[in-house]
């Protein structure tokens, strides 16, 4: 029995499909974020080794040169306490001629980055700008989304962000829908949607804002976290160009919908989405600006049964669980107060937030019964 990360699994579909030539490798190089010589060096192990080859063959091993853990957190203290305002490389130049410590720059911004605080990092000024090429569109259907946010006075007088997800090898539109704000549940709420209704994609792509898991946001992003569970790739644009169906989505519906909402007199979000639901994208979008996919087959595949999309859909937050197997969360002390027959001190419990405001508490996917304690007496959390 092999078990593989999500990814791993993500690989080896793409291998199996390329291999049965249900798909590109054009498209394992989208997917797979791969160029098209790795994907033929994949393929061809593929052949040889069958689904292991997936599989790293440095899997489990520690590195022979690995630096110490005692030379890692000695580096992390010295950098935060003395070199905090220093650029990575003057801080490493600092630490070799003052402290003696000779680190690798790849290995001090690998160790920084875990130490999840920021780096003052040298960039160069005035670089050229790279050339841009034409991507061409996937071959089918189900194989890369596109996902953005536009806000803009859709109806009314009253801003509002309208979230779509687009296909990109059809340009058809598996969601929209009009929300105050660019949220992380209601991105949630959208891929979600598109799950439901039409099954797992492969890849998804978004810009680089810190909802979808790009810049500050990149190590915990919630968004990103959900759809990694489930086995999408999530691939970041550097440009607006880059995910051009999506955006130039967006003129079509500043310069169609808008009109059409002030003329059937609609000022309300409810009949906003309502009409966008029913008709709009049905009968407007779908007949005039969707286009057929070069192969005909579906790259949806269904939902793996055993994965509970309530449970992956919410917000995941960590707290460390003290002596007296109380811990802290939004400035309230809690107890637990079935801990089980062993201590959970220095343990960390998981409290996942639903778009509902209902909060649970898990340890090791075991819930806990929580109280809360406020000016020395136990009062019955919420």
């Amino acid at each position: 029995m092999i078990i593989m990360s999500a990814k791993n699994e993500l690989k080896a579909d793409c291998l199996q499909k390329i291999s049965m030539r249900k798909m590109t490798i054009a498209d394992g190089c989208v997917i797979l974020n791969k160029s098209y010589r790795t994907i033929e060096r994949y393929l061809s192990q593929y052949k040889k080794r069958g689904i292991s080859s997936v599989i790293h063959g440095n899997k489990g091993r520690i590195p022979a040169n690995k630096s110490s853990n005692e030379l890692k957190n000695r580096f992390l203290k010295i950098y935060k306490d003395q070199y905090f305002d220093f650029n990575l490389v003057h801080a490493l130049e600092k630490m070799k001629e003052n402290e003696n410590l000779n680190i690798p720059y790849e290995t001090a911004r690998r160790w920084s980055k875990e130490g999840t605080f920021l780096l003052k990092i040298n960039r160069r000024k005035n670089s050229k700008k790279r050339p841009r090429f034409y991507r061409q569109r996937t071959s089918q259907r189900g194989i890369l989304l596109q996902m953005d946010g536009s806000y803009h006075k859709w109806f009314g007088r009253v801003e509002y962000c309208l979230i779509t997800v687009i296909d990109d090898a059809t340009s058809d539109i598996y969601f929209a829908g009009f929300f105050p704000s660019e949220t992380t549940f209601n991105c949630m709420e959208a891929i979600k949607s598109v799950l439901q209704n039409y099954g797992v994609f492969s890849a998804i792509y978004v810009d680089r804002a810190g909802t979808y898991g790009g810049g500050k946001r990149q190590l915990f992003c919630q968004f990103k976290r959900a759809l990694e569970e489930i086995g999408i790739n999530v691939i970041f644009a550097n440009s607006p160009q880059a995910k051009g169906r999506v955006e130039r989505s967006y003129r079509t519906f500043q310069d169609r919908l808008v009109p059409e909402l002030r003329f059937k007199n609609i000022e309300n979000v409810e009949d906003a989405n309502n009409y966008l639901k029913e008709y709009f994208i049905p009968l407007v979008w779908r007949k005039r600006f969707c286009v057929n996919p070069a192969l005909g087959s579906n790259g949806f595949k269904p939902i793996n049964p055993i994965l509970d999309l309530k449970e992956i859909f919410c917000i995941k937050e960590t707290r460390l669980i003290k002596n007296d197997h109380t811990f802290h969360y939004e400035s309230i002390t809690y107890e637990i107060l079935n801990p089980g027959k062993f201590s959970l001190s220095g343990q960390e419990l998981e409290i996942r937030s639903y778009p509902n405001g209902e909060k649970k508490f898990f340890f090791q996917e075991k819930g806990l019964i929580i109280d809360e304690i406020k000016n020395g007496i136990i009062k019955m959390a919420a």
